[in-house]
C-alpha cells in the first residue's frame, strides 16, 4: 500500500531542527501543529510512505505518484491553517481516500468543538473563548466577561502544561506575564472540579480509530494539571490506582458507549483523541478533543507497565486495518 502523508508548514512560517547533520535532506525537523503517528507505527513492508511538504511559499505544480491511500498529518487549526486550506486542494485534485480530511480538522479548533458536543446527555461542557489580548488585564477583562474564576489560560497552538495556567482570583493576574502579548490568540476556559472524592484528580484519554473508542490510558494525580509524570510520582507505588486503569482499558469503552458514539458522530474525525474527567455528578468534562494526540509513545516517558504495551499493540493494529479498509474503498 502507497500511502500520502500531508505534512503542513505552520502559518508562522517556522519550524524546529531536532538534529543537524549538515545535510539539508537528512536533518531531522519539527514541524508543529502536525501528527507524527507514522513516524510511531513501525516499519512495515506493506507500507510505503511518501511525504508531501504543504504550506509556506506557493510552489509549482504538485506532482505525486501512484497512490492508494492519503493521511492527513495536519491536526491544529491554530496554527495551521494555511497549509490546511492547501491540503484541501490536494485532496480534491487527487480524488483518493482520505484519513482525517482537512476540511472536519478545521472544525476541530477548541472553542468549536464546545459548539460541536453541545447538548450530549451526561457531559459537562466548560466555557471556552479564543481571544487575542495585549496585556494580563486584557486577559482578566476577557475571562470576567465571559468565563469567570476560576478560569484556564493556554496559548492557541499549545498542547504541553509549560503554557497552560489556573487563574483563582483577580490577584493572580501576576502570572499571566509569562505570556507574550505581541498579538497572539489564548484560550480562555472555564474550570470544572472534577477531584474525586479520594482528592485525587484523573485524566482518561480516548482514542477514536474509525469510529471506535480505545482507551488508552487513565493518569490519577494530587494537583489539577495532570501530567505523564504522576506515573512515576504516584501510580507506581499504589497497586489500586494500576488496577482502576487496567480496568479502564479493558471496561472503558463498553463504559462510554453511548457517549463515545455520539461524541465520534458529531466530530466526524477518522482519527483522534479525547482527554476527559469524571466531575462527582458522573458526567464526562472534555479538557482536550483533536487529532494532534500520540497515541503510541515514542517519546521522553516511555509506558511503564506491561498493559500499556498491550494497549499500544492494539492500536496500532486497529490503525493498520482502518488504512487497508480505506484503501480498497471501505
Amino acid at each position: 500500500m502507497r500511502l500520502l502523508n500531508l505534512v503542513g508548514i505552520p502559518d508562522s512560517g517556522k519550524i524546529r531542527v531536532l538534529q543537524n547533520r549538515g545535510d539539508l535532506f537528512r536533518s531531522d525537523f519539527h514541524f508543529p501543529g502536525n501528527l507524527p503517528l507514522l513516524e510511531y507505527l513501525g516499519r512495515t513492508g506493506a507500507l510505503e510512505v511518501v511525504t508531501l511538504l504543504l504550506g509556506g511559499l506557493k510552489s509549482s505544480e504538485i506532482r505525486v505518484g501512484p497512490t492508494d491511500l492519503i493521511f492527513n498529518s495536519i491536526c491544529d487549526p491554530d496554527i495551521n491553517a494555511h497549509a490546511l486550506n492547501v491540503a484541501a486542494e490536494v485532496i480534491e485534485a487527487l480524488e483518493k481516500p482520505v484519513i482525517n480530511d482537512p476540511r472536519w480538522i478545521v472544525r476541530s479548533g477548541r472553542e468549536n468543538v464546545v459548539r460541536l458536543l453541545e447538548g450530549v446527555e451526561g457531559v459537562r461542557l466548560p466555557s471556552v473563548i479564543r481571544t487575542v489580548a495585549r496585556s494580563a488585564n486584557e486577559l482578566i477583562e476577557a475571562a470576567e466577561r465571559s468565563v469567570r474564576y476560576p478560569f484556564l489560560v493556554r496559548e492557541a497552538g499549545k498542547h504541553g502544561g509549560k503554557t497552560f495556567l489556573k487563574i483563582d482570583r483577580p490577584s493572580e493576574e501576576w502570572k499571566l506575564h509569562c505570556f507574550p502579548f505581541d498579538g497572539r490568540a489564548y484560550y480562555l476556559s472555564s474550570f470544572v472540579e472534577t477531584r474525586g472524592e479520594d482528592g485525587l484528580y484523573r485524566k482518561y484519554r480516548m482514542v477514536f480509530i474509525d469510529g471506535e473508542p480505545w482507551p488508552r490510558h487513565m493518569i490519577a494525580s494530587r494537583e489539577w494539571m495532570v501530567h505523564v509524570g504522576s506515573r512515576r510520582e504516584l501510580m507506581a507505588n499504589v497497586a489500586s490506582l494500576r488496577r482502576e486503569e487496567e480496568e479502564f482499558l479493558t471496561e472503558g469503552s463498553e463504559k462510554f458507549a453511548h457517549l463515545c458514539a455520539e461524541i465520534g458522530h458529531r466530530v466526524g474525525l477518522d482519527f483522534f483523541g479525547l482527554d476527559f474527567g469524571i466531575n462527582r455528578e458522573g458526567q464526562l468534562v472534555p479538557f482536550e478533543l483533536n487529532a494532534c494526540m500520540n497515541v503510541l509513545g515514542g517519546g521522553t516517558h516511555p509506558a511503564p507497565f506491561d498493559y500499556h504495551n498491550r494497549r499500544s499493540d492494539e492500536i496500532r493494529q486497529s490503525i493498520f486495518a482502518m488504512m487497508r479498509r480505506r484503501a480498497i474503498g471501505h
